[in-house]
């Protein structure tokens, strides 16, 4: 039995806007609606200069980004008579003059740079996403519009690989960073003082330029939708997160060495004007101007109450791992030619939760329309009873919605060769009643090692689900027990059965590289079926490891004695992602059979 359905059209897309990934799209329908959802695909035109306005000098643009609605954009035009003009999508231009010194040092590094060696910096490899151009995971694109010599010169960040260490491209970063960071600082009333006429500036606990870089980080977290930023408060604190991929200024996949921060914990608010919702959120910044959201503590009591509701817990027993901010789009069907409506704004929270029962992810909305989970992912329907025979439809849905959970990630997509991948694959295999017991065996879960074996028999069904991409592909296996609460059920897949024999192997290698043991004396010992935070649950006391959720697995080997005395074999615990190109080592020990 194959049951293989377009899963954008009853499962709706899940689109990340964190500091994270832009999940794939299911087939191109999808793409057309997440393209002009997110204005990845649609150059809004500049306006046109007036007659008498000076001659353009050089413009800085970004596009793209966690935009939510077509079109979005933010520019700096600098003009040979040294004035500027900042626009974005949203806003009324804001105007200014560079200093002198600041526009005859900006002609110089022009006339004296070579475009030619900008432009060609080099060509990335393995399918590597340009330094200046982060549209495929939330960032925007970096177009310069250079006018050199009665030309014009334009370098784009997704079309090349520009070289961000060149003198002028540098230049032109910081321009933009000083005018963009101007152009979107609020005006404050001076404050009056008691018996007297003259006025003084408020005091203030954060620096002015820590207060700058939040309101920057927000509304670039936003992509400039945001209005009326407000700083809520503030305090001093002291706390540890690895540092971005420079120059990118990003968080990558990569291990994380977190490093120590001293600063501040702020809260700062925004609205979007089109609906007239206010967000709040918590950004940790230091004096560098470093500043990044901790999603965690964004959380609201609201909506950490949701959570204990979900989980069927009190509130103080809430376990949260990892929060990834999202945007829901409606499945709404799509043409094949042609635009695609912009949905209804929606943000909400991927919340991975863990506990006795396991790990989870939990959606919780928090702006536009709320998610109905049962009708988000309803894959199944009584209709389906042929199918499904006499496994409850809320169990079965329950499996699809986890599937997809681990089988639709963007780095899923970037692990597998792009030429040979075509559309991400998903569809239900099989479902089949089984009857299985631990001491006598049958078609069941894979058995644990324990000593005393309970003699009981027990009934449920077993349901696989193919996913991936041809490169990659997946049959995820789940053991439903009979009169399983799908409420509380936290939905796990058998690793052993699960995990691909090529990700087996990649995993091997790993592990005898990092061990020093060779891979043939190396046995695989246990798979688990995991969902990880970026850093794979390696540096959770880094903040920035908590803004992503990755499926993948924790894999133990077993090796060699190498001491005749010793009471047990050695033991080797790994984390790795879903395709085992990311393999970590977490600990070493020791194991011997349950007595």
């Amino acid at each position: 039995m194959r049951l293989r359905r377009l899963i954008y059209g009853v499962l709706g897309i899940w689109v990340a806007i964190s500091i994270g990934t832009v999940q794939p799209i299911a087939s191109t329908k999808s793409a057309h609606l997440i393209e002009s959802f997110l204005g990845l695909s649609i150059t809004p035109s500049p306006a046109l200069a007036s007659s008498d306005a000076p001659a353009t000098l050089v413009s800085i643009r970004r596009e793209g980004g966690r935009c939510i609605q077509p079109g979005c954009f933010s520019e700096v035009v600098i003009f040979v008579d040294g004035t500027y003009r900042y626009t974005t999508h949203q806003t009324t231009p804001v105007t200014g003059h560079l200093t002198e010194a600041e526009l005859e040092s900006l002609r110089e590094r022009i006339a004296q740079s070579d475009i030619r060696a900008i432009r060609n910096a080099g060509t990335p490899v393995n399918g590597a996403v340009y330094p200046l151009c982060q549209v495929a995971v939330d960032g925007r694109e970096a177009i310069y519009t250079l006018h050199v010599h009665g030309l014009v010169e334009e370098l784009r960040g997704c079309n090349t690989q520009i070289d961000v260490s060149n003198p002028l491209v540098q230049q032109l970063e910081q321009l933009y960073e000083n005018i963009s960071t101007q152009a979107q600082q609020p005006v404050e009333p001076p404050q009056e003082v008691e018996g007297t006429t003259t006025t003084r500036p408020r005091r203030r606990s954060l620096p002015r330029p820590v207060a700058n870089s939040v309101r920057r980080s927000f509304q670039r977290d936003y992509q400039n939708r945001l209005a009326n930023i407000r700083i809520v408060r503030s305090a001093r604190v002291a706390w540890k997160d690895c540092l971005p991929d420079l120059p990118q200024g990003r968080f990558s996949y990569g291990p994380c060495e977190p490093q120590s921060h001293e600063g501040w914990r702020v809260e700062v608010s925004g609205e979007f004007p089109s609906i007239q919702q206010r967000i709040t959120r918590v950004y940790y910044a230091d004096r560098q101007r470093w500043a990044v959201m901790n999603a965690a503590a964004s959380l609201t009591d609201s909506e950490r109450s949701q959570l204990a509701t979900a989980l069927q817990i009190p509130l103080s027993q809430v376990q949260v791992s990892a929060v990834q901010e999202v945007s829901l789009l409606p499945a709404t069907a799509c043409p094949d030619e042609g635009f695609c409506p912009s949905p209804p704004l929606a943000l909400a929270w991927r919340v991975l939760v863990a506990g006795n029962r396991g790990e989870r992810i939990i959606p919780i909305s928090t702006l536009g329309q709320p998610i109905d989970v049962e009708d988000a992912f309803a894959y199944f329907g009584e209709g389906d009873r042929a199918a499904l025979g006499t496994l409850p439809v809320p169990l079965a849905n329950a499996v699809v919605r986890d599937a997809w959970e681990r089988l639709t990630t963007t780095e899923l997509v970037s692990d597998s060769n792009s030429e040979t991948t075509g559309e991400l694959d998903f569809g239900v295999d099989s479902i089949e009643p089984v009857t299985w017991n631990e001491c006598q065996g049958g078609s069941g879960p894979t058995r644990p090692f324990r000593g005393i074996c309970p003699n009981i028999t027990r009934s449920g069904w077993r349901m696989v689900v193919a996913g991936g991409t041809a490169q990659n592909p997946f049959r995820l296996v789940y053991y439903i027990l009979q009169g399983t609460d799908p409420q509380s059920w936290a939905v796990q897949p058998d690793g052993q059965q699960s995990i691909p024999e090529a990700v087996q192997q990649r995993i091997l290698a790993a592990a005898a590289q990092q061990t020093g043991v060779s891979a043939s004396s190396l046995h695989l010992h246990w798979v688990d079926a995991r969902l990880f935070d970026r850093c794979l649950n390696t540096a959770e006391d880094a903040i920035s490891c908590g803004t992503d959720i990755r499926p993948g697995w924790a894999v133990q080997f077993l090796g060699p004695q190498t001491n005749s005395t010793d009471w047990g074999e050695p033991l080797w615990t790994f984390h790795t992602n879903l395709t085992g190109t990311d393999v970590r080592l977490v600990n070493q020990g020791q194991w011997a059979p349950p007595p």
